[in-house]
């Protein structure tokens, strides 16, 4: 057993920054690029573009700050600049928490721009600052989530979503855009603490060392093993004794 166990431990140190999703891999796709005009998603706008891939741009304003407006400009004029195609929407707020519903009405747009324009997917900007953010979070939630930190491919609201950059960690992406002078907005509502994710990215993500990060994405790793065991355990188990063990009592690990 304790060779078990070091076995995973050499495994996950092998995969823990190995990204099976990457731009040029996705270069015989025509893409919806979600870019809402920050450093991450320009960059991955223009790295979508440095690469040959056929995208186009989606944006959506939820106008809830005084420089949003601005950010859907900084989208439309790069995208016109390169000739593509921008798609913009303008959702009404009513009512309920409003992340849930954000993230609902911005995953329909990306679902209804992809068939409009016959595209294969979206990708989105994630990188490993995200990646990391997460992991604590759902850490701190005491969650057992489909997988600890983000999926490279997932398939959300009818989506197939790509995220190529979560190698990369937000100051690559911001330096990428120096480099390349490419213009981008700062949404002024992540440098407050309101949301839990915020406070993780303050005062843990942003202060940890190079140590601390190898180990939490090591961490990350095993804590993925962990469920891919478990599941792969519980899958096995259900097909040999369906009628004698509880279902519902495996069902949330084998999802």
């Amino acid at each position: 057993m304790q060779k078990f166990f070091e076995k995973k431990r050499e495994y996950a140190k092998i995969t823990y920054t190995v990204s099976n999703v990457k731009i040029e891999d996705l270069k015989q796709c025509k893409l919806v690029v979600a870019c809402s005009g920050g450093p991450d998603s320009m960059a991955l706008f223009a790295l979508c573009l440095a690469h040959d891939i056929s995208v186009v741009a989606a944006h959506v304003n939820y106008h809830k700050r005084e420089t949003a407006n601005r950010d859907e400009q900084i989208v439309k004029d790069y995208a016109m600049k390169h000739d593509v195609v921008c798609e913009v929407l303008h959702p009404v707020y009513e009512s309920g928490n409003f992340q849930n519903w954000a993230r609902e009405v911005r995953y329909q747009f990306f679902y209804e721009v992809m068939m409009k324009h016959q595209c294969d997917g979206v990708v989105v900007a994630h990188h490993e600052d995200d990646v990391i953010e997460t992991y604590l979070f759902q850490k701190k939630r005491k969650m057992i989530p489909e997988c600890f930190g983000i999926a490279e491919k997932t398939e959300i609201q009818g989506c197939p979503l790509y995220r190529p950059l979560l190698h990369m960690r937000k100051t690559d992406l911001i330096d990428y855009c120096h480099a390349h002078q490419i213009v981008y907005g700062h949404d002024e509502t992540n440098d407050t603490d309101q949301y839990t994710r915020n406070r993780i990215r303050h005062h843990v993500v942003e202060k940890m060392s190079e140590t601390e990060r190898h180990q939490t994405l090591l961490d990350l790793r095993l804590d993925n093993l962990d469920l891919m065991i478990e599941r792969e355990m519980v899958d096995t188990m259900l097909q040999r004794y369906p009628t004698v063990l509880p279902v519902d009592v495996f069902e949330r690990l084998s999802q």
